[in-house]
């Protein structure tokens, strides 16, 4: 289920199997949702950090805040 929902890249899909838009929402709750899992599966942690990375390299706006939803990856 966790590859149909997200890609090892630790982009969130929107709706399975769209992946656009991008929702904030769906990045934060796999951050969320991985952190927790961490407790009973190891790696679960790792790849939260990659979801944080992949939102804040392509998500945040040069001034800090964070897109919702982002349509493209064209700033």
């Amino acid at each position: 289920m966790v590859k149909k929902l997200t890609t090892n890249e630790g982009l969130s899909k929107w709706r399975y199997p769209k992946e656009f838009s991008i929702e904030i929402h769906n990045q934060s709750q796999g951050i969320i949702t991985f952190s927790k899992m961490s407790k009973f599966i190891d790696g679960c942690l790792d790849f939260a950090t990659v979801i944080a990375k992949w939102t804040i390299k392509n998500m945040q706006y040069k001034e800090g805040y964070f897109y919702y939803p982002k349509i493209s990856f064209n700033n």
